[in-house]
């Protein structure tokens, strides 16, 4: 049975990532157009994606990000669209690092923004806690975008920190603060 939605947004909605879910992540997952800006460079079977499934403990935030369709659709029409998560969570510090992937086929329509400001309101509001941090390729500007969109800040960058297609790439490093976040959400709704 799939979970209802655990964070909803206008055009997308996230709910824990379930082993029915698991066909898509690994299709997403072996996509070299996916794989790389991840920094994934080996396959793996059927069988480590079950023991990672089977490893993800309450406190991995792993949800997938699918788009609602009609209110009134079954879970079995909703639309896979990626897979977002709140990773190295320390709720002793406060801080988590946000990750995420949308298919190709759903590019460029704004749904990374969208999560990525859904798990950002879930981690500051609900979660409590007072720090969020990404990494990206520099080459990857539609992370870059939405990370931006979201208020990150860009902190630094290691150069040549990524091997991709054969090229050195600059992996850059973004953080946000829980005030920062709460100061543009007032600006967005003013």
């Amino acid at each position: 049975m799939t979970a209802p939605a655990f964070l909803r947004g206008e055009r997308v909605h996230l709910r824990p990532l379930e082993a029915d879910d698991l066909p898509f992540v690994r299709r997403l997952s072996q996509d070299p157009v996916v794989r790389e800006p991840l920094g994934a460079v080996l396959p793996y079977t059927d069988r480590q994606q079950t023991e990672w499934f089977e490893s993800l403990s309450p406190e991995d935030f792993t949800f997938l990000v699918y788009t609602p369709g009609t209110p009134t659709a079954p879970a079995s029409e909703h639309e896979r669209v990626g897979v977002a998560e709140l990773a190295d969570y320390f709720p002793q510090w406060g801080v988590a690092e946000v990750r995420g992937y949308v298919a190709p086929d759903h590019w460029d329509r704004g749904y990374a923004t969208e999560t990525l400001g859904l798990l950002c309101a879930y981690a500051f509001d609900t979660l409590g806690l007072h720090r969020l941090h990404a990494t990206t390729q520099a080459t990857n500007e539609a992370a870059r975008r939405a990370l931006g969109r979201n208020g990150f800040l860009e902190e630094g960058v290691s150069r040549e920190h990524a091997f991709v297609r054969g090229d050195r790439v600059d992996v850059v490093r973004y953080g946000l603060l829980a005030p920062e976040w709460r100061e543009q959400a007032a600006r967005d709704d003013a």
